[in-house]
């Protein structure tokens, strides 16, 4: 999680700290860890970007579910 939010979202531009500290809070997952390919690690990932974005997780489950089928 850490290297993709740095990656993404760059300490010269972002508060990087601040960032991975609450979506490693909002998804559960540590940041230093490394990522298990599978249905409910990503869409964690994907519901942690959704808050971080839009300010809330509006995502239904059957969105998530065809995204998945359609990887």
């Amino acid at each position: 999680i850490r290297q993709i939010i740095i990656r993404w979202s760059p300490p010269s531009e972002n508060k990087t700290k601040s960032l991975v500290q609450s979506f490693s809070e909002y998804t559960g997952l540590n940041p230093d860890a490394p990522l298990a390919f599978s249905k409910p690690i990503i869409q964690k990932i994907v519901a942690g970007i959704i808050s971080q974005e839009n300010g809330k997780a509006y995502l239904r489950q059957e969105d998530f579910d065809w995204a998945w089928q359609n990887l």
